[in-house]
């Protein structure tokens, strides 16, 4: 929309007359209206003369003094100052003058010191900021039957009443409000560190919204259209474009055809929460968190390498009531083994699984069934999926857009400690690698977009996923924002494959899903009720405003049939690697040197994700010191991260607009405006009436 709001703000256009068709009615008009005076390009004119110009303080005082003449009226008598010093007040600040003021201006004052001073009132800009809010129909919610929070309605208010006190031009004003997201040199705010130019976009968020998307109820994206479509010509173009929404307008010089390609401009960006803070808000802070969490790990490192040396008489002890008898599943009660994936799996069978097989005959049966699923569970993920990512390099696949801090700062590899903000353990556990965006702060936000799901080719695809604190993903249908297909995501720390289908690009809509924190989600809250995880609900009268929320992504894949993909049990590679064990003695010191190896490598910053598995295994089990205060440094650098971690700012958000990775839509053109009478794509363009003067279509 770059290109349309670079146009509005030329308001110096010649019209050119149209040709007119006798075969083409529309033509005739069209040509005819296109001659109208409101049409015309901006001309000098010379100023009337007048018989008093002495009257006249300006050319236009001339102008109204001669139409004054013609209609036989004379100008009404001069103010009297205290009158006019009210009129000034109330017209430019709406308020009344303070008796200060009409003291002054009773005395000396001249009129144009008066006006300067009431200029630099901060008033000034609250008062013309509201002129402007009647225009865009500002509106702090979105109305319908649940009445929805307007995502960032307030920085919209405050972002005016900054621009007019500051005297920033209506043309840049105009750019940024239909194109602040797509300009290449954005009004940064220094003082707040904020993008005032991303915010503009609001200005096609308001107006009343109804819940749900199309794909229940056909015809709600439409309507939202529609609402973009008549703000914006009767803010910017002074016409009623909407009106020409179900056939050739009947006044102006708009037809049908010209209201669905000024659509395709509307619906070829998607309508979305973003980040207004400059990257620089929280970039000092979150440069001392990676290092403080850094020396956190060096230190747990050293700490964790003392332990481990006496892990094969830990595990023998496990016969004792110990941690390690729990963790391994040793009970009175039963003989059952962990699950195969477990990290217990194979301590069980070895040492506590009660046969009569030798510790050889064990050893090779373990092996070889370890052998045989790991490579049968390896052949099959790569039979059946194809990786979109797995996370080994930093960055997402072509199409797929991230916004906010939590992702652009949330990348680990080899398992970064997850710092504990509460209670006495120094950390949670450590963070798989991908994208977590808690790794440093749960008040950094986070999403991701996918491209159309047209464009995965395959009828599923599944996304390695955690969330919590109200993160989760929802659905948007035909690039609007206010749907109700929205999934939170319970609280589970380990990342586990969540499977979606594709299938929606059959029914010829155009549909993405986002992944995000409940900050850039802009439809939470979402209405009444519909804010639910197990055992959880969200307060009726929170209006989500600052929450933790919580992401992580750590795998991305497509694939034909239901099945996600299964863990290949990489985490056993290092512990079948061996000879053949003999006796009792040389497993428990083996499976000691698989435990203590995962963590010698991940002190040296070589843990592979096995070893990160294995490590939050021993975490889960309270194999290994977590708690803050096992050294007085451990204990001094978690306080000083918790201190530092409370200067965190959480995002400052805006429902705004977002064209990236958005290919330019060709808008159907409704039939009579019927929704269910789709008829021919109607690309992008601008008014007919304004032909070659804009580059519009080509944008």
């Amino acid at each position: 929309m770059k290109h349309l709001a670079t146009y509005v703000t030329s308001l110096m256009l010649a019209v050119p007359a149209l040709a007119a068709s006798k075969d083409d009615d529309w033509a005739k008009k069209l040509a005819e209206r296109s001659q109208w005076w409101s049409l015309q390009p901006i001309k000098r004119v010379d100023p009337p003369t007048v018989k008093d110009p002495y009257w006249s303080r300006s050319a236009v005082d001339r102008f109204i003094l001669s139409q004054l003449t013609k209609e036989g009226l004379s100008p009404a008598p001069p103010a009297k100052p205290e009158i006019l010093m009210r009129r000034l007040s109330f017209v430019l600040t709406g308020l009344p003058p303070t008796p200060e003021q009409l003291k002054r201006w009773r005395s000396d004052t001249r009129i144009s010191e008066t006006v300067d001073e009431l200029l630099a009132s901060s008033h000034f800009g609250e008062r013309f900021a509201r002129h402007w809010m009647d225009v865009t129909r500002y509106t702090d919610t979105y109305g319908y039957e649940w009445d929805n929070p307007a995502k960032g309605s307030w920085r919209y208010r405050d972002y005016l009443i900054r621009a007019f006190n500051a005297d920033i031009g209506f043309d840049q004003l105009t750019r940024e409000q239909i194109a602040g997201d797509l300009l290449k040199s954005p009004r940064i705010n220094k003082k707040d560190q904020i993008n005032e130019s991303l915010i503009g976009p609001m200005f096609f968020h308001f107006g009343e919204h109804r819940h749900g998307d199309s794909l229940n109820f056909n015809g709600i994206h439409q309507e939202m259209v529609n609402n973009k479509v008549d703000a914006f010509s009767k803010a910017f173009l002074g016409m009623t474009v909407a009106c020409a929404r179900c056939h050739d307008h009947k006044l102006d010089a708009v037809s049908q055809k010209d209201y669905y390609a000024l659509a395709s401009v509307f619906m070829s960006a998607r309508w979305t929460t973003r980040v207004v803070d400059t990257q620089g808000r929280n970039a000092a802070t979150i440069a001392q968190l990676k290092s403080l969490r850094s020396e956190i790990r060096n230190e747990l490192g050293t700490l964790w390498t003392k332990k481990i040396k006496d892990f094969g008489r830990q595990i023998e002890s496990a016969f004792g009531q110990n941690p390690w008898c729990k963790a391994l599943g040793q009970s009175t009660q039963t003989n059952k083994p962990p699950a195969l994936e477990s990290i217990a799996y194979p301590i069980h069978k070895l040492l506590i699984e009660n046969n009569e097989t030798s510790i050889p005959e064990r050893w090779t049966t373990l092996k070889t069934e370890w052998e045989k699923e790991y490579n049968t569970r390896r052949a099959w993920n790569k039979k059946h999926f194809t990786v979109l990512s797995d996370f080994a390099k930093p960055g997402f696949p072509a199409g797929w857009v991230m916004e906010g801090d939590g992702l652009r700062h949330g990348y680990v590899s080899g398992g970064a400690p997850l710092v504990s903000l509460k209670g006495t353990n120094a950390l949670e556990r450590l963070l798989p690698r991908g994208y977590h965006t808690h790794a440093l702060s749960s008040k950094l936000s986070g999403s991701l977009r996918t491209p159309h799901l047209s464009e995965l080719k395959q009828n599923f695809y599944s996304v390695a996923l955690a969330g919590g604190e109200w993160a989760g993903h929802l659905t948007p249908v035909e690039n609007a924002f206010q749907t109700e297909r929205i999934k939170f995501l319970p609280r589970k720390p380990k990342p586990a494959w969540h499977k979606f289908g594709t299938f929606l690009k059959n029914e010829g809509w155009n549909v993405r899903m986002e992944f995000a924190t409940c900050d850039l989600n802009p439809n939470f809250p979402p209405r009444t009720g519909l804010a639910l995880v197990p055992r959880i609900k969200l307060p009726d009268k929170d209006l989500g405003y600052d929450k933790r929320s919580w992401l992580s992504l750590t795998g991305i894949v497509t694939h034909q049939e239901a099945p996600t993909p299964k863990d290949d049990l990489k985490q056993f590679a290092a512990l079948y690697a061996g000879v053949t064990l003999r006796t009792r003695k040389d497993a428990m010191v083996r499976l000691g040197d698989w435990l203590s190896g995962a963590i010698t490598r991940w002190a040296n910053d070589k843990a592979t994700e096995a070893d990160v598995t294995i490590i939050n295994w021993l975490l889960e089990n309270r194999l290994l010191p977590t708690g803050s205060n096992i050294s007085p440094k451990l204990n001094e650098l978690v306080a000083t991260y918790r201190k530092t971690e409370e200067c965190i700012v959480h995002a400052a958000v805006v429902n705004s607009m977002d064209e990236r990775e958005f290919a330019p839509v060709d808008y159907r053109l409704n039939v009579r405006g019927d929704v269910n009478q789709p008829g021919d794509p109607t690309p992008r363009d601008f008014l007919q009436i304004f032909a070659g003067h804009n580059q519009v279509a080509q944008s």
